[in-house]
């Protein structure tokens, strides 16, 4: 579900006026220069964790709309739970009333995270460590550990970020909970899916094509079964090995014609398939799909 989100307006004056307003906000903040007592930007103010705020040229509102419902709801910041549909919009109509009516509709949509929690019976930072290899034949961009308890990693691309992280440890959690996130960093992309406003994230339509974007990129990892090398011939092991390392993709043969990598990538694909090793993807693929169909119904 939707969850991180920044919206930039270019005509800032009536939000600036909104923003230091008496009575608004509970505090709103601004710098002041220490010798000249000049008054100096950004204005910035937060409520139920949503930031808000003007610079010089424009305004803007960003944070977690999962985390600012959890505030709102029980006062705690989390986004570890399920975030239902309905959820969205009663935080999203929230949003909208700290909001002057005359900009609501008008901002730019900048940056999006839309992700799904998945629950799991199994150890969460295992799969991520030992099964998730590369997304699109790339290695991975970052990695991070939760000071030793799970483990993060990062894709970088020009338009987009995916993540997949242990949420669980990230919380301290007893469970095991996998979380499925892409970050959109492009508004004309935002725009193509239908997000123009805060608004357009009610629409069922627009969410579907977040989560249909989320599902094609998680389809490009690598994710690849746990495997007994006796059960694998010596030569599909060998290739196994070599099509397994990114930087067979990215060095070796980066300079190779697209029908030469494209013949590897098929007997790549027929390997996995052959030795059953697609299990993991296939099922980290059913319960993200089983979690979007409740959270959109609920």
């Amino acid at each position: 579900m939707v969850d991180f989100i920044k919206c930039i307006w270019k005509a800032k004056d009536i939000l600036e006026n909104h923003l230091l307003t008496l009575g608004n906000f509970e505090e709103v903040l601004q710098t002041v220069e220490y010798h000249t007592g000049e008054i100096r930007y950004p204005i910035t103010t937060t409520f139920d964790g949503m930031e808000l705020g003007v610079s010089k040229r424009s305004a803007y509102l960003k944070n977690s709309i999962h985390k600012s419902f959890n505030i709102f709801s029980n006062g705690k910041e989390y986004n570890f739970n399920l975030f239902t549909y309905s959820n969205l919009c009663e935080q999203i109509d929230y949003i909208n009333s700290r909001l002057p009516k005359d900009i609501r509709e008008y901002p730019y949509i900048t940056q999006l995270e839309f992700g799904i929690n998945i629950p799991l019976d199994t150890t969460v930072r295992k799969i991520i460590r030992n099964n998730i290899v590369m997304h699109d034949l790339r290695e991975v961009c970052s990695k991070r550990t939760f000071s030793g308890r799970g483990i993060l990693k990062q894709f970088n691309r020009h338009d987009y970020s995916l993540k997949v992280y242990d949420k669980s440890a990230q919380y301290g959690l007893n469970s095991e909970i996998m979380r499925i996130e892409i970050k959109i960093l492009k508004t004309r992309k935002l725009e193509s899916m239908g997000v123009f406003s805060i608004g357009d994230l009610k629409n069922k339509d627009v969410l579907e094509n977040l989560f249909n974007e989320l599902m094609h990129r998680f389809k490009q990892l690598t994710i690849i079964d746990d495997y007994n090398e006796d059960d694998i011939n010596d030569n599909d092991l060998t290739l196994l090995r070599i099509y397994s390392n990114p930087r067979y993709w990215q060095v070796d043969i980066k300079s190779k014609s697209g029908t030469t990598k494209a013949r590897h990538r098929k007997k790549f694909d027929r390997i996995l398939e052959k030795y059953n090793l697609l299990n993991i993807k296939a099922f980290l693929m059913s319960l993200m799909l089983d979690v979007h169909t409740y959270q959109i119904k609920n």
